[in-house]
């Protein structure tokens, strides 16, 4: 759900890379893909945090009322 922004309906193996072009690369670069894909991933998770937010503050201002108390 993090990774994608919905629920995985189809083979792992398909929705990411194969195992067989993993084993392949070299670890240097496997671990900056990882890094990049997380890095992604976490900004994606930031942004639809901040919308989330933005949407509950929205709400919330609508029902806010303003009170004036007498002295």
């Amino acid at each position: 759900m993090l990774t994608l922004g919905r629920e995985v309906r189809m083979p792992i193996d398909i929705v990411y890379a194969s195992v067989e072009d993993a084993a392949n690369e070299p670890y240097d670069n496997y671990v900056e893909n990882v890094r990049e894909r997380m890095t992604s991933i976490y900004e994606e998770a930031r942004q639809a945090l901040r919308k989330a937010a933005e949407r509950n503050n929205r709400y919330y201002d609508v029902r806010v009322r303003p009170h004036e108390f007498k002295k």
